[in-house]
């Protein structure tokens, strides 16, 4: 892959430093009494803050007794809650030389096969956790004789003191640091195999890309076993040297405005999330919350994750200026777990987002040509920005391999410091997806799986190549579909809306699954009139046929597609990935099964 081409040590560190263990270790011992972290910050009464030398020791502490129980080398799985003893037993996992395996902490039976593949797959000898997660884990997997020799270590058990027993474990730029899983692999895991160079690399990528912001203090309540909530939310700030404060993701679903409200009063300058994060902020926070913000201080609210909507950089935009936010300062951004996190992100030195008008019938055919904004078939699309330091982008037939114009969608390739070396024990796929040549023979390219195209220098994805329905020669993009969906009836939920096709009775058809709201407003209305400014009376009010007939018309006006099947689903029964992201290949496949829970059945 290509080189970074800059310096890769924080600029106020000793160029030797090539991996995040020096890093550590030179703020914990030259910069011991700054903060590092700060958690809960959305509960001032509970909140504490851990310095530089504290996160150091405490990462030392759990190094010395991984390195105790023979860790170097081998893969140890985490299984915490957000906050400061996930961060600490995480670098204490690289410092111990062996191989970080993040995950979500969650046990529900649903979640927990995931898990079990996961620890299967990648094989480790313990498996890390905080004391109620290590307990129900304990008890969830004590009868399955497949991951019967691995350890679970209790953070708890920690010995007072033996940290200084901790020795260094002489890793290099090229040792595997953590292996970072799919979020869409469901059901068989791929576990990315990120080196300390990749870690080390793509902080620095960050903090070059983002024109070596100030160091004013940052946010988070990205879940930390995900690329954006590690690395972009937790090791990018300590390789920059500034601290953050961390809370529950579970505490922004709750109440979003916490969010805001700790963006507020740390005076963060950095934090972002998702596309629906920003649309959950403008539907749920209230004109009264929002006097009492002052979100001036924001200069750097990235986004990332699923697709960026034009529609969502306006509502937000405007529903906050009041309280001193800038459309200016949204930074699009994209990246996948295959390279380490980024490859793409708006220019800092840009004004704002870039968004372009492109012909919605033109798109399908695989060509971005431009449309005015008040045709009939106009699509907005924003850019995701441009190619970070040390990265190249090429969009390449998939089929023939050939390298594309500008304005042609293809699979979008890529090299850089942050791709990563390969899948873990999986050669055949690493050489599928890391190794890709070019018709023409250039390469070694990564295999993003994401379809774009190039305007300029600017990148815009349009879908997943995977997840592209083709029907009658025609091409339609999962995402402008859903979105058309959860517009066509306001009983269905937003952002609870999946497309995909599939074989059946030998041929390709396609299906909608969406969910429905679980509790809709009073209107006066009969069930068989149009809701009164969206507003419902109830769901069995609704009608089903309604609702179906609705979703149908929708589709057949803005895509010309005839729908198989349009499945109503109850509230948060939609497949999504550990990321929550839509995931299209699980819905397919439940769909297929008949495992997925229509909406009927709960109508009382």
């Amino acid at each position: 892959m290509s080189s970074i081409g800059f310096p890769v040590a924080p600029p106020d560190a000793p160029a030797g430093c090539a991996t995040l263990i020096d890093v550590l270790r030179f703020r914990g011992l030259e910069q011991a009494a700054n903060d590092a972290f700060i958690a809960p910050c959305d509960d001032p009464d509970q909140a504490r803050a851990i310095t530089n030398g504290g996160l150091e020791r405490w990462a030392r502490r759990f190094a010395a007794h991984l390195q105790s129980r023979g860790a170097r080398g081998q893969r140890v799985v985490l299984l915490f809650n957000t906050g400061l003893e996930y961060i600490a037993a995480y670098f204490g996992v690289l410092m111990a030389g062996a191989v970080a395996v993040p995950t979500y902490p969650l046990m529900r039976p649903n979640r927990r096969k995931f898990l079990l593949r996961l620890i299967q797959d990648a094989r480790p000898v313990i498996i890390l956790a905080e004391r109620e997660i290590h307990d129900a884990g304990v008890q969830a997997f004590k009868d399955e004789p497949s991951i019967a020799n691995v350890r679970w270590i209790a953070a708890d058990e920690l010995d007072e003191g033996c940290e200084e027993l901790w020795t260094d474990p002489g890793v290099g730029p090229d040792d595997v640091g953590m292996l970072q899983y799919t979020s869409g692999s469901t059901g068989h895991p791929k576990g990315v195999m990120v080196t300390h160079a990749n870690l080390i690399g793509q902080t620095a990528s960050i903090y070059h890309w983002l024109e070596r912001p100030p160091t004013t203090p940052g946010q988070t309540f990205l879940p930390l076993y995900h690329d954006m909530g590690l690395i972009g939310a937790i090791l990018y700030p300590f390789y920059a040297g500034f601290p953050v404060g961390v809370m529950s993701p579970l505490s922004f679903v709750q109440r979003p405005v916490r969010w805001l409200e700790t963006i507020s009063a740390l005076r963060a300058t950095i934090s972002g999330g998702p596309n629906f994060a920003y649309d959950l902020c403008v539907d749920k926070v209230s004109d009264a919350e929002i006097e009492r913000l002052d979100l001036s201080c924001w200069r750097y609210a990235f986004m990332g994750s699923e697709p960026i909507r034009a529609e969502t950089l306006d509502r937000f935009s405007e529903r906050f200026a009041r309280c001193g936010f800038r459309r200016e300062h949204l930074f699009p951004a994209y990246g996948c777990a295959e390279s380490t996190i980024m490859i793409v992100g708006r220019p800092a030195a840009e004004r704002g987002p870039v968004v372009r008008v492109f012909d919605g019938r033109e798109l399908p055919k695989g060509r971005a040509v431009d449309a005015a904004p008040d045709s009939e078939d106009a699509r907005p699309m924003v850019s995701s920005g441009e190619a970070l330091a040390g990265h190249v982008l090429k969009i390449v037939d998939p089929e023939t391999r050939e390298v594309l114009p500008q304005r042609r969608i293809g699979e979008i390739w890529a090299q850089g410091n942050g791709v990563a070396s390969g899948y873990f024990d999986k050669p055949q796929a690493t050489d599928d997806t890391f190794a890709a040549t070019t018709a023409d023979g250039e390469g070694p390219f990564l295999r993003t799986g994401d379809l774009g195209f190039l305007l300029g220098s600017k990148l815009f994805i349009t879908s997943r190549l995977k997840d592209l329905i083709i029907v009658a020669g025609k091409n339609h993009h999962p995402p402008d579909i859903e979105e058309s969906v959860e517009d066509a009836h306001p009983a269905l939920q937003s952002c609870g809306a999946i497309v995909f096709s599939a074989d059946i009775e030998g041929a390709e058809r396609v299906v909608v699954v969406a969910e429905v709201r679980r509790r809709l407003k009073v209107s006066l209305g009969e069930p068989t009139d149009p809701p009164v400014n969206g507003a419902l009376r109830a769901w069995q009010v609704v009608g089903e046929e309604e609702i179906v007939t609705a979703v149908r018309r929708v589709v057949s006006r803005d895509h010309d597609l005839a729908l198989h099947e349009v499945l109503l689903l109850r509230p948060n029964s939609i497949p999504k990935t550990t990321s929550g992201k839509l995931a299209r290949a699980a819905a397919r496949q439940a769909y297929l099964d008949g495992t997925l829970r229509p909406a009927r059945s709960e109508a009382p």
